[in-house]
């Protein structure tokens, strides 16, 4: 909102200077007519009809862009408002078309490192701090959610393949770190083993009838 309120101010000044401009190039054309004719006039003439003229030409160019000059429905203006549906799917075309195309992202993938930098980034521990606070204030978030079984699906694939990654072992180790040195393991651990709670009570039957197979 800071930003946004001297990005106004900035405008308003700009606005105010450009419409003193436009009075100072209104006053030399009549003081231009007032004087003697003469050659140091009419070059006088020439150049504050030229502002005013081109300074009412673009302010009226740039209003008609985004409303109705003076609040008249002249046609052809208040642009922006009355295509911006057609001009943001023709911007999406030509972004989809000629920016982020097929060829262009190929040629951008193959030039990056992907391990370097995820190398980079483990071994930087001012950078992955902030990541480990994060995932320690979102693991007890995660595990409270994780009721839907298509989730606890995913995860129970995902997991191990994450952790016996290269570098796995450094990332636990310092969300591990991080959840400690915040106090958070305590809200993990609870939450891990209401999951546990939770799993095993909807399995409950199951867990009966697996033990009276076994048990004699």
């Amino acid at each position: 909102m800071d930003h946004d309120a001297a990005l106004r101010a900035t405008l308003r000044r700009h606005r105010a200077f450009a419409g003193f401009l436009l009075v100072v190039m209104a006053g030399l054309t009549l003081l231009a007519y007032a004087l003697p004719p003469s050659q140091g006039a009419d070059l006088l003439a020439a150049a504050a009809k030229a502002g005013l003229v081109g300074g009412l030409a673009d302010w009226f160019a740039v209003t008609a862009l985004f409303r109705h000059p003076l609040g008249l429905p002249i046609p052809h203006t208040a642009i922006i408002p009355a295509q911006k549906e057609r001009l943001g799917r023709g911007l999406g075309r030509f972004v989809a078309n000629q920016v982020f195309t097929e060829a262009e992202l190929r040629r951008v993938l193959g030039g990056l490192d992907l391990s370097e930098i995820l190398r980079g980034f483990l071994n930087d521990p001012a950078a992955t701090r902030p990541a480990a606070q994060a995932l320690a204030r979102m693991l007890p978030r995660l595990l409270s959610t994780l009721e839907d079984g298509r989730a606890r699906r995913l995860m129970s694939r995902l997991l191990p393949r994450m952790a016996g990654g290269p570098g796995a072992a450094a990332v636990v180790a310092r969300a591990l770190r991080a959840l400690l040195a915040s106090g958070r393991h305590q809200a993990v651990f609870d939450a891990a083993i209401a999951q546990l709670k939770t799993i095993m009570l909807g399995k409950e039957e199951q867990l009966k009838s697996a033990i009276a197979a076994r048990v004699r």
